[in-house]
């Protein structure tokens, strides 16, 4: 929070009061009256209070995407990011299926239909194997449970018959009967749903996921005559709108690679050097599989990246690797419709995290490979038609470390000329009064820049940096206790007066050390949201004005 008030014309008010405690009362006297008389008041003002509260730091001048504040207000930065996911659909879709077929005369010679006595009966025997439009190159498919399947059969013959035609599959079951429908010979085209039936299909390597379907013709007294051998009738048997809800087998090898992802790291974005070193960082994968198969993940292009661009690979036994790869916890056969959750934890124990957020980096690239049933054809597999697998990644910075970095803190607007509209000349002496008080563990290097409305540094407060000295833990609680420093007065001469006649904002900035970053080991300090740093600022100085105001 920044409070500053604005002063219009300070000195020229806090003048008019000593103008008057300076008059010598006399008669009056026109011809006597000097014009010219010089007067040199000295003056006096608050130019301005900030505070920052360190929560207010982060929100305002880091961006985090979260931050997680404990009981005891100790704070962690937090960033989330989806990395990887995929749904069944991806994994395993069927194609429609065509097939062409007619039923013969099987006689050995020519059928005189119009002589037929008793019922004519003719059958012909096709499987058809379910292939998949996406997903792995072999399978063997133990039984599927439909969500939706429509079977449309057309008919046509080159005579006039009179009959019916069976079509059923011992392998497709509902409530324990086999389907089956019956289609009038006179019939062109007719259509079934089989919605919630099991199909059990039947695998004989190579000739793997085979479904039954048996045409059986009754034919009754009709007209004509079929030549031996040829069809009495055809038909065309379309297979579509094939859809899960669960399947279960062996559904086979598949790698799915996803291309590397950006996980933004907004917290070094205004650190403009320097970094800080985290003592306890945790890079978590959370994975989450309602598929019931084995899956094995590989981390690839796994990189912390600089602002500038440069990549640092971050590297461990515990990262998944070709050499070191992971199988992701999945549900088992018994726990169908359920979701399996499983996680990795990366930490500095375990790989090279320290060193990677050393490079303050502005986001962090994940790639992922993974391969399903990596040992082949050794469990039974399901999959539901809400299967999914994803993979979540959370950076978890705990502000706990040692710290050298400088920040820039804030923007704060200041027009000279709403402070003082006369000529800058007239002022002959100005100093700037600052206070502060810290109640931070850190030794603050702090900066103030005068700039144009362009930016442009026209000057500073401090020759060089002044040193605000870190908070101390006092009372043995664990937190550090604010520290007021002594008040410091900055002297401005005629040339930085006349350099910051024109400004428009004051810059602050900070360089930030932790307290005793030069022991070896640094000490590691802990950072909470009650910690705050003050500062007061006024100004002092002398004009010169004369009694006419020019």
């Amino acid at each position: 929070m920044v409070c500053c008030y604005k002063i219009s014309r300070f000195l020229f008010i806090l003048l008019i009061p000593l103008l008057f405690n300076t008059c010598i009362k006399e008669d009056f006297d026109p011809d006597k009256l000097d014009t010219e008389i010089i007067i040199k008041p000295g003056v006096a003002a608050p130019l301005g209070y900030i505070h920052y509260e360190l929560e207010e730091i982060l929100k305002d001048s880091l961006h985090p995407e979260g931050m997680v504040v404990d009981n005891d207000g100790f704070i962690r930065m937090v960033y989330e990011e989806e990395i990887f996911s995929f749904q069944a659909s991806e994994f395993l879709q069927f194609s429609d299926i065509q097939h062409s077929g007619s039923i013969n005369n099987d006689l050995p010679v020519p059928l005189n239909l119009s002589l037929i006595q008793d019922p004519f009966i003719q059958t012909d025997t096709i499987n058809f194997s379910l292939t998949g439009t996406e997903g792995p190159d072999y399978t063997e498919i133990d039984s599927i449970i439909t969500d939706s399947l429509t079977i449309v059969v057309t008919l046509s013959s080159s005579y006039n018959l009179d009959g019916i035609l069976q079509i059923s599959s011992p392998r497709i079951i509902k409530n324990g009967a086999a389907w089956s429908a019956t289609i009038p010979l006179s019939s062109n085209v007719q259509s079934f749903n089989l919605q919630g039936y099991t199909i059990v299909l039947s695998n004989n390597p190579p000739d793997v996921n085979l479904i039954p379907i048996i045409f059986t013709m009754t034919l009754e007294r009709s007209q004509g005559t079929v030549p031996a051998g040829s069809p009495v009738m055809s038909y065309q048997l379309s297979v579509n709108n094939i859809s899960y809800s669960v399947i279960y087998g062996y559904l086979g090898i598949m790698n799915i690679t996803i291309d590397p992802q950006t996980f933004p790291v907004s917290f070094f974005n205004s650190i403009i050097d320097g970094t800080f070193h985290f003592e306890e960082p945790e890079l978590k994968l959370y994975f989450e599989n309602s598929f019931g198969l084995p899956i094995q993940v590989i981390m690839t292009d796994f990189y912390a990246i600089s602002r500038e661009g440069n990549q640092l690979a971050i590297t461990g036994d515990s990262v998944p690797s070709p050499s070191y790869p992971r199988i992701i916890r999945y549900p088992s056969i018994s726990e169908v419709g359920l979701t399996a959750y499983d996680s990795l934890i990366l930490n500095p124990d375990n790989t090279n995290l320290f060193e990677a957020l050393e490079s303050s980096p502005g986001s962090i690239s994940f790639g992922v490979e993974t391969e399903t049933n990596p040992s082949g054809n050794i469990n039974e597999n399901f999959i539901t038609d809400n299967s999914q697998y994803s993979v979540k990644a959370k950076l978890i910075l705990p502000l706990h470390g040692y710290a050298d970095f400088m920040l820039m803190v804030d923007t704060i607007s200041f027009n000279f000329e709403d402070f003082f509209q006369n000529p800058p000349e007239e002022i002959k002496r100005l100093a700037f009064r600052l206070n502060f008080t810290n109640g931070l563990p850190v030794n603050v290097y702090a900066q103030m820049y005068f700039t144009d409305e362009n930016y442009a540094v026209l000057d500073s407060i401090f020759d060089s940096p002044h040193l605000v000295e870190a908070a101390a833990d006092q009372d043995g609680d664990g937190k550090v206790d604010p520290i007021q420093n002594d008040p410091v007065e900055v002297e401005f001469i005629r040339t930085k007066i006349d350099n910051i006649s024109t400004s428009r904002y004051i810059l602050l900035y900070g360089n930030l050390t932790t307290t005793n970053y030069d022991m070896v080991p640094p000490e590691n300090v802990k950072f909470y949201t009650d910690y705050f740093i003050d500062a007061y600022i006024g100004v002092t100085g002398d004009i010169e004005l004369n009694s006419t105001g020019n």
